[in-house]
């Protein structure tokens, strides 16, 4: 029972396993679901959003560069995942300052419900060992931030 109610969670939850990530960048590179699971102890840091409409996805930019470019610091990957083609995917990487891969998937109906989005809002992922350990949708405050920060450093679980 509870596990039917979760498929209507607009949004996944802490521990859930994310089976469905088959991504092509705006470099072409292919990225899939094996890719993130065999990380081993590493952290995969997820930034979902939406098109260039998605104003609170646009102005969210400078903290998810800021975020990427810690990630990266740690040698952890980091996926923007924009739910939109390929195409607008590029040209969206091309007219905004974007610090971290940027990626379109392969079949946007399938990573929305993989990923349970039903609004057009940002989600922020941490994923570790084959489970999300942090999960924000939305904005991101201060708090967020430094939340997020010692989860990477290995401060915080």
């Amino acid at each position: 029972e509870n596990e039917r109610l979760r498929a209507y969670l607009p949004h996944k939850l802490i521990g859930d396993k994310i089976t469905y990530f088959d991504l092509v960048g705006t470099d072409a590179a292919e990225i899939n679901a094996a890719a993130i699971n065999e990380t081993e102890d590493k952290i995969s840091v997820i930034f979902l959003f939406f098109g260039s409409s998605c104003s609170s996805c646009s102005g969210m930019l400078p903290i998810f560069n800021r975020i990427g470019e810690m990630a990266a610091g740690y040698n952890l990957a980091v996926f923007g995942v924009m739910l939109d083609s390929i195409e607008n995917t590029v040209a969206f990487f091309e007219e905004k300052t974007v610090h971290f891969n940027l990626y379109a998937p392969r079949d946007i109906k399938k990573i929305e419900s993989s990923f349970h989005v039903w609004y057009q809002e940002p989600q922020t992922i941490l994923y570790k060992n084959g489970e999300i350990v942090y999960l924000k949708l939305g904005q991101l405050d201060k708090a967020d931030y430094l939340r997020i920060s010692n989860i990477i450093k290995g401060e915080e679980t």
